[in-house]
């Protein structure tokens, strides 16, 4: 083995300086009286901080495009740093932008910990990884995902932990759909991925509630209330479908034990109408204002007699009715034109055909503008608590008569 030890090698001009054969190894010393500097060789060239590459089988060039002063690895605008065998994982800077390009479909990881965020925001409120979960500007998420914008001082519950939104004012989340389609909050399980749902139509704007995978309660447009059915029965504000063998419409109870709880009042622009009053323990009490500040053009002079006279009292059973027991009472309309305030409705009224829409959920075998529900009677109705009254003052009248004729016949009997 030879040794050569040289301080200057010069190549002229146009000639090729070859050093080892194929296969060896080419070492420059840089160590202190070795001629070299302790930092290593220096190859000079034309252009200062050049990279020595290969560009061919024999020949080696200096690159300007990436350079090292000691300190800062450098490359300019649209020059990439590829990784990976087929240039799998791209870094580099446009003009404008940064960019982390992953060329294949894997993960780019990080370590629990670490952040992404605006090199100018120091408070790492960007978003970090911490033991698998992510916070959106906070540093110690609360839940798998943790979007905060302020500070509320509250904690998430560990039951409702995968999504937390968090805001030191007011604090939301904003589902956008196209004008024709559907906004939902669907819930799942194992047997089935939306055993529940709300979810808001922005075709018709009204907002359902789904539970055991079929809908229960509707909100329309207009703020009209649907329980247990899909469509607003005759012209009411707030419907309730339910089935009367098995289950109680609706039920109001007074768990404090008030005897006089109002279970129901009823008022009209501001000023009560009336009310369902609990009386005592055992008992209810329906009521209708009459206070006398309410009224005006009072009057107690009339001849209910003859009014009484033309009601027609009848006795009917009902048609749907199987065993057509007979009842006893008025027929609507025979009474409107007595005491039109005991009747509500107009004779012969119908409700119309319904059909279905693309708003409605169809049941099997229904298609949109198929019939959902029949032509029928919209029925008139009675109070015949409004026949009170009248029936009071013709009592009262026949009283009187009968007062006037015992009179009569006391004198009579006494001449």
């Amino acid at each position: 083995m030879s040794e050569i030890n040289v301080n200057t090698i010069d190549k002229a001009t146009g000639s090729t300086l070859n050093v080892g054969a194929a296969g060896t190894t080419v070492n420059i010393a840089g160590t202190a009286g070795t001629g070299f500097p302790a930092s290593g060789a220096a190859l000079t060239g034309s252009t200062n901080n050049t990279v020595v590459t290969v560009t061919g089988a024999n020949a080696i060039q200096g690159e300007a495009d990436l350079t090292f002063d000691g300190t800062n690895l450098d490359l300019p605008d649209n020059k990439k740093i590829r990784l990976g065998t087929g240039n799998d994982l791209e870094v580099y800077h446009d003009a404008n932008n940064s960019y982390l390009k992953n060329n294949i479909n894997s993960l780019i990881s990080l370590s629990a910990g670490h952040y992404w965020r605006n090199v100018a925001d120091t408070s790492n409120s960007g978003m970090c990884i911490v033991s698998s979960n992510v916070g959106i500007g906070e540093e110690t998420p609360l839940g798998k995902l943790h979007v905060k914008t302020g500070d509320s001082g509250g904690t998430a519950h560990v039951g409702s932990d995968e999504l937390v939104v968090e805001g030191s004012g007011d604090s939301g989340m904003t589902i956008l759909s196209a004008t024709n389609g559907d906004a939902t909050i669907r819930f799942g399980d194992s047997g089935n991925n939306q055993i529940g749902r709300v979810a808001y139509n922005h075709s018709s704007n009204y907002l359902n509630f789904w539970t055991n995978n079929s809908e229960k309660m509707r909100i329309l447009s207009g703020g009209q209330f649907l329980v247990g059915t899909t469509a607003m029965k005759a012209d009411g504000f707030c419907s309730i479908s339910f089935p009367g063998a098995s289950t109680r419409g609706m039920t109001l109870f007074d768990y404090e034990a008030d005897s006089t709880a109002n279970f129901m009042q009823f008022n009209s622009n501001g000023t009560e109408c009336g009310r369902v009053q609990k009386n005592g323990t055992n008992s209810v009490s329906f009521t209708t204002s009459s206070d006398y500040r309410l009224k005006e053009n009072v009057d107690y002079d009339f001849d209910a007699t003859t009014k009484l006279k033309e009601l027609k009292p009848a006795r009917f059973n009902w048609i749907a009715d199987e065993t057509n027991t007979l009842v006893d009472g008025f027929i609507a309309h025979e009474v409107s034109n007595v005491i039109p305030e005991a009747i509500t409705g107009t004779k012969d009224a119908m409700h119309p055909e319904v059909l279905y829409t693309a708003d409605d959920e169809l049941p099997e075998g229904k298609n949109i503008g198929d019939v959902k529900e029949a032509i029928k009677i919209n029925p008139q109705g009675i109070d015949q608590s409004k026949l009170v009254p009248l029936l009071t003052k013709a009592l009262q009248e026949a009283i009187t008569k009968i007062e006037t004729l015992e009179t009569k016949v006391t004198a009579l009997e006494n001449a």
